[in-house]
């Protein structure tokens, strides 16, 4: 089963279980839109979206939440690695 977070208001989420397997590691959108950057970006501000954007899902923050939050931001934290991944391949790090 795939889970997918729906906003109903500005602060409630609502959890659904969706047929399917779920895989992070299939991005459905570029790399440099899940990070926040633009394409041409250089690789220290792909660094630092990348560091900005895992701060706000880390496990830590997430950790007095519940368990849903827990698991979305788990799933967030998993995207942002792999964009961040694909970003390394594409771009010339140092």
């Amino acid at each position: 089963m795939c889970a997918q977070w729906m906003l109903i208001d500005d602060s409630v989420l609502q959890f659904q279980s969706l047929p399917g397997t779920f895989d992070p590691g299939l991005l459905d959108e570029p790399w440099y839109d899940v990070l926040g950057v633009k394409p041409n970006s250089s690789p220290a501000e792909i660094k630092d979206a990348f560091r900005r954007e895992m701060m706000a899902y880390h496990s830590d923050r997430v950790a007095t939440l519940g368990r849903k939050l827990q698991e979305l931001a788990e799933w967030e934290s998993k995207r942002i690695n792999r964009a961040y991944e694909q970003a390394r391949k594409t771009k010339v790090f140092s």
